[in-house]
């Protein structure tokens, strides 16, 4: 089952933006830039592509040193819609894996109109999730661009953040946080 596809894959310490620096901050794409990264192929897969260096240098994405302002973002074609910062595990990583999927999959198929980032090492990393693999989500790292299974490499999920698919002109000039409110439940339509 595909999730996300049609995407590139882009690494953080690509040389055309590893030495950026994020915002007013001092930090670097190339060094801290993972969820610069993620947010930049999102825009490729919702189809208003920016290089990780045009989201870095808009100093609006971001807020205090290089922190991504998750409301201050603004695409044409997408919208972030929650963030979700304290997921947790049991034993087997199982709550999660369901709350990530449950994201990710509704009545069985998946959800071309979402998108969803996943910040995992303890809370010092993002990737983007592709889709489940068994009892694993394969994600993009953007360390170097590549695949790998998130419970394999990185052990935990330790939050989530949910992008959809939002045309702001349809809706009132509105973003997606603000024309829908806090969702109760991962069910968002």
């Amino acid at each position: 089952m595909t999730i996300i596809n049609k995407i590139e894959y882009l690494s953080q310490r690509d040389p055309k933006w590893a030495n950026i620096i994020m915002g007013n901050g001092s930090l670097t794409v190339g060094r801290y830039g993972c969820l610069t990264t993620c947010i930049s192929m999102l825009t490729d897969y919702f189809g208003c592509k920016q290089t990780p260096a045009q989201i870095a240098l808009n100093k609006s994405n971001y807020s205090g040193d290089s922190n991504i302002s998750w409301i201050g973002l603004d695409f044409p074609t997408f919208s972030f819609r929650w963030r979700e910062g304290n997921l947790f595990s049991d034993a087997n990583n199982k709550v999660s894996l369901d709350m990530v999927k449950s994201y990710m999959v509704k009545n069985g198929k998946g959800e071309p109109d979402r998108a969803v980032l996943l910040e995992v090492a303890n809370r010092s990393h993002w990737v983007v999730a592709l889709w489940p693999v068994g009892d694993d989500i394969l994600a993009i790292d953007p360390w170097d661009g590549k695949t790998c299974k998130v419970f394999e490499k990185y052990h935990n999920i330790t939050g989530a953040a949910l992008f959809v698919r939002w045309d702001k002109n349809k809706n009132k000039g509105k973003k997606a946080w603000q024309g829908k409110g806090q969702p109760e439940t991962p069910d968002y339509n």
